[in-house]
């Protein structure tokens, strides 16, 4: 009997903004579609938003991240993607996904983080988040 070993989970870290000129009620939008869409692909992670700017902090298995990123990068209701972070370094604290609001300070933060302490801001911004 040949055993495998299941697909390693994947974090990412993105920030993006939300397009000049784009109707607020969008923001809702890109909220529900994010929440449906990651559940569907049995993602996890959360989803912020400061009033100009999205993260996102997604976690999954590659093949359906690729999916989710894939989608994220075509969205043209937002602009300046910027991928913060991708690897292997696991928050367990996330079972399921969320959304919610932070301050722009707090997403600066985990902007000026960089690759190696992304994850970790994003943790702390969730902590100071109105989060559902």
């Amino acid at each position: 009997m040949v055993h495998t070993l299941p697909d390693p989970e994947f974090v990412c870290v993105y920030v993006s903004q939300l397009e000049p000129g784009t109707d607020f009620v969008e923001v809702q939008r890109i909220i529900q579609d994010a929440r449906q869409r990651h559940t569907s692909l049995g993602l996890r992670g959360a989803l912020v938003f400061d009033g100009e700017r999205f993260a996102q902090l997604i976690i999954g298995r590659q093949a359906l991240l690729d999916t989710a990123c894939a989608f994220i990068e075509g969205d043209a209701r937002m602009t300046r993607l910027q991928l913060l972070h991708r690897g292997t370094n696991i928050p367990k604290l996330l079972p399921r996904w969320s959304s919610g609001y932070c301050g722009h300070v707090d997403l600066d933060m985990v902007m000026e983080a960089g690759e190696a302490g992304a994850v970790q801001a994003f943790l702390h911004l969730l902590e100071d988040s109105v989060m559902d």
